[in-house]
């Protein structure tokens, strides 16, 4: 399992159209990748279980990186010499973006498998399309093995990042309610539970140097943004193709942002752990705000209707 026999047969089998191929589906599987899927999922479709993906997809990243930090297993290449960095980012440099006390560089669980397993596995729960599930799991291998082929990850790890993926569905569904978000049900609890998610973070971050400020500035700012929303009453999305593309497209800009604009976990001293925790905060709370506030929803109703989810079809169909 965290043996570089089978990476290197893996590897043996490299070519360049492949290792492009591979860098294409590892990026995409990255923490930015994943985080546009689910702006882009939440803002075309609808918000409701949208929200619910984004906060699946950001629990889960930080719990792969609590992981990584406290069992710091070294990459395949860090260990053997004869496995080749095939992807388009040096060594330690990789997902710059979300980075946190260099956990990035540390090989147990991948990150990548994990947020591929947790986004995969939410939107199927969410639907319960049997399409849907073939083209997750499908999703889950190719990046598995774009992992192992670039000499990331061992079969250990990847294999512990799919078992973390899976794990980090039923954690934030119970720990959010997102069931009752999801089916219009009274939502009270969710946006209590949000907001003591928040101040447990900020807590945690004055008090445990041990506790990354970037993590848990992420999971605070889009804690933050849900819980506003949902306050707010602003859980629907316009209909329209212009009004939703535009929030698209202003989600998008905010994750381009945030991978542009967050400053590596190692530059950050002690004396800057709040402000790097308030500005990633800042920036993953305006993936979900900014769409929502520059493209509100619409009294007139337009031709555009987004699909009839599961749990809205009985009720269609009664009246």
């Amino acid at each position: 399992m965290f043996d570089t026999t089978f990476v290197l047969w893996v590897q043996s089998w490299s070519s360049p159209p492949v290792t492009l191929a591979m860098n294409a589906v590892s990026t995409a599987a990255s923490f930015p990748g994943c985080l546009a899927i689910a702006a882009c999922y939440a803002f075309w479709t609808r918000l409701r279980p949208g929200m619910a993906v984004l906060l699946v997809v950001v629990l889960g990243a930080v719990l792969s990186d609590f992981t990584k930090t406290a069992f710091r297993t070294l990459r395949p290449y860090q260990a053997d010499a004869r496995v080749h960095v095939l992807g388009w980012f040096l060594p330690g440099s990789e997902d710059a973006a979300s980075t946190s006390r260099g956990a990035a560089t540390f090989g147990f669980p991948s990150g990548h498998v994990e947020g591929v397993t947790a986004l995969a596995l939410t939107l199927w729960w969410i639907h319960r399309r049997r399409t849907m599930f073939v083209v997750g799991v499908g999703w889950v291998v190719l990046t598995a093995a774009s992992r192992l082929y670039l000499g990331r990850h061992y079969i250990g790890d990847v294999v512990g990042g799919c078992v973390l993926g899976l794990v980090s569905v039923p954690v934030a569904w119970a720990l959010w309610q997102l069931d009752a978000l999801i089916q219009r049900r009274a939502s009270g609890w969710t946006r209590l539970s949000l907001w003591i998610t928040v101040c447990l973070l900020f807590v945690l971050v004055i008090v445990n140097a041990h506790i990354s400020p970037l993590e848990a500035g992420r999971l605070c700012g889009l804690a933050v943004a849900a819980a506003l929303i949902i306050q707010w009453r602003r859980l629907d999305n316009p209909d329209g193709v212009a009004k939703r593309a535009a929030r698209v497209l202003v989600a998008l800009i905010a994750v381009g942002t945030g991978v542009v604009c967050l400053p590596s976990s190692a530059a950050l001293g002690p004396a800057d752990r709040l402000g790097g925790f308030a500005l990633t905060a800042l920036l993953n709370a305006a993936v979900l705000l900014l769409p929502v506030l520059l493209a509100p929803v619409s009294r007139r109703r337009g031709p555009f209707r987004s699909p009839i989810a599961p749990w809205d079809r009985r009720r269609h169909h009664q009246s």
